[in-house]
């Protein structure tokens, strides 16, 4: 069996260190004695990568294409916490913003986390990050037409 790889997975690889094992094209996270909340930690990761995309005035397509990642892949990440995204992506978003590499992977769920200060941080942002602007006309709108539907009881 052959294997090829990009210049640009060679790079990916090299930057994680030698915490990680590859097996089967993932990142395998190494047994740790004591483990965070992984749902609060994706939450948060979820929550930075919505509020840097907004910061940089980008649309959910735009962000993708900026840094040459799926669609799909950027909903799911800031709206479903079971998700755990590919490490590539990860890593693209961490070089985009020259960010460390292992703390946005284990901020992702890949890797858990090493540092408490990472998570505590982390959870203080969320925390934080909760828009506490006022809804717009459309937003309200929507909200209330949803709140109808829901209203209809059977």
């Amino acid at each position: 069996m052959k294997f090829t790889f990009s210049e640009k997975s060679l790079r990916w690889w090299d930057s994680l260190g030698d915490d990680n094992v590859i097996a089967a094209g993932r990142v395998t996270p190494q047994p740790e004695e004591e483990q965070y909340s992984t749902v609060d930690n994706r939450l948060v990761f979820g929550r930075f990568v919505h509020m840097l995309r907004r910061r940089d005035g980008l649309s959910i397509e735009d962000f993708a294409n900026k840094n040459e990642l799926d669609v799909s892949e950027i909903i799911r990440i800031e709206n479903e916490l079971a998700y755990i995204p590919d490490p590539r992506t990860v890593s693209e978003i961490a070089n985009q913003y020259k960010l460390s590499v292992s703390k946005l992977m284990e901020l992702a769920g890949i890797n858990q986390i090493r540092d408490p200060q990472t998570s505590n941080a982390g959870l203080k942002f969320a925390a934080r990050s909760e828009s506490f602007e006022k809804l717009s006309k459309e937003q309200l709108n929507a909200l209330e037409e949803f709140v109808h539907v829901l209203g209809n009881r059977d």
